[in-house]
């Protein structure tokens, strides 16, 4: 027979409170990544159309020899813009930002899945005790958020960040099992 793990009313309020805190920030970052994402496209839709002009002017200026001097001063302002519209697109990491927040928004979302399915088993089914899980989890939680890039909302989630550390660090768990997830909490809600 198999000893049954460990765990707590505590353990189970706080790894609620990560599963919703990771579900909640996994909806931010897929917003950023949308955000994003518009963002690249009005960057790189004048880019591309402002290339193919230019492109085309190049190409007809050859039959054109009295407007050639005008053309080339066209295509030289075109090509600036272009060159602008790149600089900023850069200069934001609007990319590299919208590719992360993709990948911090799955991480999130595949983690507080991992963290509903593993409360939603009877206690007698899970594979650890509470509190290794929480600390499994919370420190699968933090690598996250260390790779994610910042958002509009990074003070709120960094305070939850700080709380939910704060409390991991000065609990006293109480030596009361919890042994069924029919308890109502209260998460602030």
């Amino acid at each position: 027979m198999s000893k049954i793990p460990l765990w707590l009313a505590e353990e189970y309020k706080y790894l609620e409170i990560l599963q919703t805190t990771a579900e909640s920030l996994s909806k931010d970052y897929h917003k950023l990544f949308y955000e994003k994402q518009r963002q690249l496209y009005y960057l790189k839709l004048p880019s591309i159309i402002l290339s193919s002009v230019s492109g085309f002017a190049s190409f007809g200026s050859g039959n054109f020899q009295t407007s050639t001097q005008n053309i080339s001063i066209g295509v030289g302002c075109i090509g600036l813009l272009v060159s602008i519209l790149t600089t900023l697109e850069t200069f934001f990491s609007v990319s590299a930002t919208m590719s992360n927040a993709r990948a911090v928004s799955l991480s999130l979302q595949i983690l507080s899945q991992k963290i509903m399915c593993e409360l939603s088993l009877p206690v007698q089914d899970r594979s650890t005790d509470g509190l290794v899980y929480l600390r499994q989890a919370f420190n699968e939680f933090l690598q996250i958020i260390e790779k994610s890039p910042p958002l509009q909302t990074q003070k709120e989630a960094h305070d939850r960040i700080l709380q939910m550390r704060k409390n991991l660090s000065e609990s006293n768990f109480s030596h009361t099992p919890r042994n069924t997830p029919d308890i109502e909490l209260n998460l602030g809600h």
